[in-house]
C-alpha cells in the first residue's frame, strides 16, 4: 500500500488531501469511480528514507528528510508518498520519498 499526502489552498484554507493506493499484480479494465487505474507512477527528484522502526515513531522519517532539506537549502514540494514494505510484529519497513520542487537538489537519500 501506498499513501499519499499533500496540501493544497481552496478558497483561503488549507485542506490536506490523502491518496491511497494498492500495487496489483493484474490491471483492471472496468474501473468504477472515483477510483482509477494507473499502470505505473513515477515521481522523480525526491529525497528518500527508508523507516525500519516502530510504527508509531514513522513522524520522524518526515521530520528527518524535512531537516535534511533545510539544513541543504532544498526546496521540498510538500507531498510525500509512502510505500509500506513489510510489516512485522514490533516494527514496520517503510520507504518514504518527497518530491523536491522543480530546479531542486534531489535524488538524496537519508
Amino acid at each position: 500500500m501506498i499513501n499519499y499526502t499533500t496540501t493544497k489552498i481552496e478558497n483561503e484554507q488549507m485542506k490536506l488531501v490523502l491518496k491511497l493506493m494498492v500495487q496489483l499484480k493484474n490491471p483492471i479494465v472496468n474501473m468504477e469511480k472515483p477510483y482509477e487505474f494507473k499502470s505505473q507512477i513515477r515521481v522523480p527528484n525526491c529525497l528518500f528514507a527508508r523507516f525500519n522502526e516502530k510504527e508509531e515513531n514513522l513522524q520522524f522519517a518526515y521530520s528527518k528528510l524535512q531537516l535534511h532539506a533545510f539544513e541543504n537549502d532544498i526546496k521540498l514540494k510538500g507531498d510525500s508518498y509512502t510505500v509500506f514494505m513489510d510489516q512485522k510484529e514490533n516494527s514496520m519497513v517503510a520507504d518514504v520519498f518527497m518530491e523536491v520542487e522543480k530546479g531542486g537538489e534531489g535524488l538524496g537519500g537519508i
